[in-house]
């Protein structure tokens, strides 16, 4: 008999569907032409992000998503990098 889903298996499998649903989200935007879906696709991709990131924060406050933080140096560079796009 196959052992029942814990909290962090069935967190990881909602956070993973919601990463999914956001990539489909821009696939989405990439090909519409509408302005009223493109409209409805953006105000639904910000409630998955915001979704996304709130089960992300729930899952590293309860320690089942441990992230290491990157060195301040490393990020002041890639901001660096990237405002000169």
């Amino acid at each position: 008999m196959p052992k029942p889903l814990d909290d962090k298996l069935m967190l990881t499998d909602i956070l993973t569907h919601l990463k999914d649903i956001m990539t489909l989200c821009g696939t989405a935007m990439k090909e519409s032409n509408c302005e009223n879906m493109r409209a409805m696709i953006t105000k639904i991709s910000g409630k998955v992000a915001q979704n996304q990131f709130d089960v992300f924060s729930y899952m590293n406050s309860a320690g089942m998503y441990p992230i290491d933080n990157a060195e301040q140096k490393k990020v002041k560079q890639t901001i660096e990098m990237f405002s000169e796009i």
